[in-house]
């Protein structure tokens, strides 16, 4: 069914997010611990990923992958074990106990909003696939991760990517930020028949209403409100104005989407009407 294939694709998703942040913690972990320039740092303006950050990604991608299904005793165990050694590090590091350096391979601390992500990830990873009348603690978890990253990457699109202007770095790397963010989803969607995300595959009208609009709900503010910043850098609009023109077009771009989904949700919904017409007059 329809719903079958959506649900096949995000736990696809889900692995190559998985394997992703795998292979991207395990390159800067060699380059901090080996000193080599580079494999931390996409730009000077974005930010390095820290020592610290990419334990947590190779801990959390590998305990994810071990996490597919089917899983087996084993391979849960050492995915909890995973999830574990992030939920430690992070406490250790947001409660400044410890020397987590590694003998000195590893610089300093995790940034606060960094080390909260981490701890989120690590909850989550462990309680996956616990429920309680219908809310998985995994799920609100992964939105908290999802929100903290969500803010540094809003923080960076309006303040560190620039048409006009050279921002000073930001503590989080630019390529740390996304990589949380789409972690964060990578966990939602490993359990893509259970929880919220069963309605995400659902073939109902609220599941297409959902699959349509979250993206929009999440990307659009954020893609119109930097074009609204770069204005008022380009000196197309006067600063006073970018509030209102943001509301503005905010407002014209949800408005074309409720029209087009509407008529998407009606279409259904005369597909389904002729359907059962057509029912009653074979009965």
């Amino acid at each position: 069914t329809h719903s079958a294939v959506i649900a096949a694709r995000l736990e696809k998703a889900s692995r190559i997010i998985a394997a992703v942040a795998l292979m991207i913690g395990s390159a800067v972990l060699v380059s901090w611990i080996f000193r080599l320039p580079g494999l931390s740092t996409i730009h000077p303006l974005l930010g390095g990923m820290g020592g610290h950050a990419s334990v947590g990604f190779v801990l959390a991608g590998s305990s994810l992958l071990l996490l597919r299904h089917p899983v087996t005793l084993a391979r849960r165990a050492a995915a909890n074990a995973c999830a574990l050694l992030i939920v430690l590090m992070t406490l250790l590091s947001l409660g400044q106990w410890g020397d987590l350096t590694l003998g000195g391979m590893l610089p300093g601390r995790m940034p606060t909003a960094s080390a909260e992500v981490f701890l989120s990830f690590g909850l989550a990873l462990l309680l996956i696939d616990v429920s309680v009348r219908r809310w998985r603690p995994a799920e609100f978890f992964a939105f908290v991760a999802a929100l903290i990253a969500l803010f540094a990457l809003v923080a960076y699109t309006f303040g560190a990517v620039s048409i006009f202007t050279s921002v000073n770095p930001r503590p989080l790397a630019f390529h740390s930020v996304l990589l949380m963010v789409a972690f964060a989803f990578a966990i939602l969607t490993a359990r893509p028949r259970a929880g919220l995300m069963s309605l995400v595959t659902s073939e109902s009208a609220a599941g297409l209403l959902v699959r349509r609009m979250l993206p929009a709900v999440v990307g659009i503010p954020v893609v119109v409100g930097w074009l609204a910043i770069e204005a008022q850098r380009a000196g197309v609009v006067a600063p006073f104005l970018t509030v209102p023109y943001y509301a503005v077009a905010i407002i014209v771009v949800f408005a074309m989407m409720t029209w087009q989904i509407a008529g998407s949700l009606h279409r259904l919904d005369m597909q389904r009407r002729k359907a059962q017409k057509q029912v009653q007059q074979l009965n």
